[in-house]
């Protein structure tokens, strides 16, 4: 009975969002724990050697030291504390990422009811509709757990902006500690801090609490940084051009949060269709003519699944209509934070997400679509309060969900034969 009268309390597109989201879920549960190979893949070997770096060194200065690669501490001592449990063993690993991965979609559901959300768990289950989302839980990567902990600070900051006294200070502080963490889990959260005046232009009321939340997000971050001598530790400064930029990059990145928003709120791109056909035209000719960001999306299922003679075809209109995405995604979040611009909330938010999706401009010599997707919590409260028809967001979230089990699928594939 209590679950007949959960589901009454929506309407038909969104009871159907709610059964896509949860059996997506269930499926990316069953994929890790039966499908997923056995042994550690892609990224997870580079990145777990850190546990054992953190088993010899403790958590001292020599571990922060010898850290290799960009992401910092947070996922090596998120592991270490869950391998009682884990074990450390391929499969075990990867269900800590499903973990948080569900506690993300709580925060962010609970993020959205203070918001005044009437639909809050539908939309925070967009997630499972987002491709990059079935990547970054189906292994053990480092994204997830500087996600929770970004949407956990977050949430906090604005319950804290809602309240008064010691829990309005309490909350402050202990939602900074948890935006510590995401910075040292992804660096890119700490383009967020600069933003957080915004949050008191119209209410100086909020000043004190801003700071305790800055104050207290900063200074873990501040004594690694210190000890690494620069954002990054040490080992990784050679991977990447000191100082240089791609601006190629972060037009890839922005073309990836323009197609999460298109999955979760096509109504985000209002803008003129002539505009729309223009950009599309060009980027796709540029495309046709000069491989212009040299970037496929899901070029790895498209590779079993199409003929040969057909891949430098699929190429150059995918990713000239993913760059068009890019380019409308920054027109259109232009236009919406101008029309909203009375709603600080809403501008720090969306201003956050452009900024954390932006850093792939320093990213010189790699790019994947794992980079942007970092700003998904951002990215979908962002898309709070745009209307939706309804009954097309099943259908999207259904796509998502297949393209999301086809990539994970293709990449277990992939490494079960190497």
């Amino acid at each position: 009975m209590k679950l007949q009268t959960f589901f009454l309390r929506y309407n038909s597109p969104d009871r159907a969002c709610l059964i896509i989201g949860a059996l997506g879920f269930l499926v990316l549960a069953l994929a890790v724990t039966f499908s997923s190979p056995p042994r550690l893949i892609y990224d997870e070997p580079y990145y777990m050697n850190t546990v054992k770096t953190l088993e010899d060194e403790g958590l001292s200065s020599a571990f922060l030291i010898e850290l290799e690669g960009f992401a910092g501490p947070l996922y090596s001592v998120v592991h270490y504390l869950c391998a009682p449990l884990t074990h450390l063993a391929p499969r075990g690993v990867r269900w800590v990422n499903l973990v948080l991965l569900l506690g993300l979609i709580l925060i962010l559901r609970q993020t959205l009811r203070l918001f005044g959300s009437e639909a809050a768990l539908v939309s925070s289950l967009g997630v499972m509709a987002v491709p990059m989302t079935w990547v970054l839980s189906g292994m053990a990567l480092t994204e997830i757990p500087a996600m929770f902990c970004a949407a956990l600070g977050l949430l906090l900051l604005f319950d804290a902006l809602r309240r008064e006294g010691k829990i309005a200070v309490a909350l402050s502080c202990f939602g900074g500690l948890a935006f510590s963490l995401a910075i040292l889990g992804r660096q890119t959260f700490l383009v967020v801090l600069p933003l957080l005046p915004i949050l008191c232009l119209r209410h100086a009321g909020r000043r004190t609490r801003l700071l305790l939340f800055g104050a207290c997000a900063a200074a873990l971050p501040l004594y690694v940084f210190y000890v690494w001598g620069g954002l990054i530790p040490p080992k990784a400064t050679g991977i990447e051009a000191e100082g240089g930029m791609s601006p190629l990059n972060a037009l890839s990145s922005c073309a990836y949060a323009g197609a999460i928003l298109l999955i979760l709120r096509p109504r985000w791109f209002d803008l003129h269709w002539k505009t729309i056909i223009t950009i599309a035209v060009v980027m796709c000719g540029l495309h046709f003519l000069t491989n212009l960001t040299g970037l496929t999306p899901a070029l790895s299922v498209a590779g079993r699944l199409l003929p040969a003679s057909i891949l430098p075809l699929y190429s150059a209109t995918a990713s000239g209509l993913l760059s068009t995405l890019g380019v409308l995604y920054l027109l259109a979040t232009a236009k919406n934070a101008w029309r909203r611009r009375d709603d600080t909330t809403f501008v720090f938010i969306i201003l956050a997400a452009v900024c954390v999706v932006g850093t792939a401009l320093k990213i010189t010599s790699i790019f994947s679509s794992r980079y942007p997707a970092t700003a998904l919590p951002l990215l979908l409260l962002s898309a709070h309060g745009f209307d939706d028809d309804g009954y097309t967001r099943p259908i999207r979230y259904a796509v998502g969900v297949f393209i999301g089990i086809l990539v994970l699928l293709s990449y277990y594939v992939k490494w079960s034969t190497i």
